[in-house]
């Protein structure tokens, strides 16, 4: 029986925040615990001991190798670690780039997959080399006493008709679960970035999949000019805290269900929509201003169904934490890769955005 507190400690660069977190969604749908620091280390806590701690704790290492990767140093000690436990590691490569320095010793002669330019197309690879990995693992031996053995003959041919028996009948449940997953599977639509989604009373334009496009993220159809906070006392950051860089969820749920949410117009108005809908964090928010394919294709579909194109500065759910007195959160030019801090009493588009 596995010990473990995770199956797998997911070692990456903070600039790749938002890869890890799709990445890390569907390997935790198919019931698989993963340690990634920026979610998992508790405030106050000594952050290099707790990642020695989660990497003693995990029974595999995957690499998120990109070219910010390549160039952090704080991942040469995971990786380190790693292979002092002698701990299978494999690398899922966002770039051609070659590895370098310390990387180069350790990765160089171990498993990866490509990842790159459509990650979410090898997640099933990335699921099976984990898989064959992590179960691999030798079984348990229980030595039968000598005393016992003739007992343990005598009853041997009864267990042997049960167990066939019995495993006939677990191989037939097996096959009905396998097809009814795969009827399941089956009849679920799959999407691409682009396509406009109406369902479950979502209606939105589909800007990030995974799990082979039966799920994603989308992005409200309208939008507002909205202030992100019109009352002065709640426009330091502690009184809100919304400080989470890629869950515009978490930020929107701890400014609507902890402090007086009609002072937060942006963030009412996307909850508004719904309890699954919210203000984009700031990582999600410049998936549009890195990737000009998704933004044009969220536009193209906008326009075709008659509502305006995404284009001009957008509130994110980020408090911007380089400004004294914290009285401002980061907005974006849609556009540009332009990212900025604006006061929370100045007024921006906002657009609302949630998984399906």
């Amino acid at each position: 029986m596995n010990s473990k507190k995770y199956d797998i400690f997911i070692s990456y660069s903070s600039h790749d925040t938002e890869r890890v977190m799709s990445l890390c969604n569907y390997l935790e749908q198919h019931n698989l615990r993963c340690f990634v620091a920026h979610r998992d280390i508790p405030r106050g806590v000594v952050w290099a001991r707790s990642v020695v701690e989660a990497i003693e704790s995990s029974r595999m290492m995957i690499v998120v190798f990109s070219k910010s990767f390549n160039e952090s140093e704080q991942v040469d000690r995971e990786i380190e670690l790693a292979c002092e436990a002698k701990m299978p590691i494999l690398s899922v490569r966002f770039s051609a780039d070659v590895y370098t320095g310390a990387k180069r010793y350790y990765l160089n002669n171990i498993n990866w997959i490509d990842a790159y330019p459509d990650p979410s197309r090898v997640y099933d690879d990335v699921l099976q080399s984990i898989t064959c990995l992590i179960c691999g693992e030798s079984e348990i031996k229980v030595e039968i006493p000598s005393v016992a053995l003739k007992q343990v003959e005598g009853s041997r041919r009864r267990w042997s008709v049960r167990h066939t028996i019995f495993a006939a009948m677990l191989l037939v449940l097996c096959v009905v679960a396998a097809l009814y997953c795969a009827l399941k599977v089956g009849s679920e639509p799959c999407y691409n970035v682009g396509d406009y989604y109406n369902q479950n009373n979502k209606e939105g334009v589909v800007f990030q999949v995974w799990d082979g496009g039966r799920h994603g993220k989308l992005v409200s159809m309208d939008e507002a000019e909205l202030k992100w906070c019109s009352d002065e006392q709640y426009r330091q950051k502690t009184q809100v805290d919304a400080s989470n860089r890629v869950d515009g969820k978490a930020n929107t749920d701890r400014v609507v269900y902890h402090v007086d949410a009609t002072q937060f117009p942006a963030f009412n108005w996307c909850r508004a929509k719904g309890g699954e809908w919210y203000l984009p964090a700031i990582d999600e928010l410049v998936r549009f201003t890195l990737d000009k394919d998704v933004r044009v294709a969220v536009n193209q579909t906008l326009s075709a169904k008659g509502y305006r194109e995404l284009d001009g500065w957008y509130w994110s759910s980020t408090d911007y934490a380089d400004y004294e007195p914290d009285a401002c959160a980061w907005y974006v030019w849609i556009a540009s890769n332009e990212t900025r801090g604006a006061d929370k009493n100045k007024e921006a588009y906002v657009r609302a955005i949630t998984t399906f």
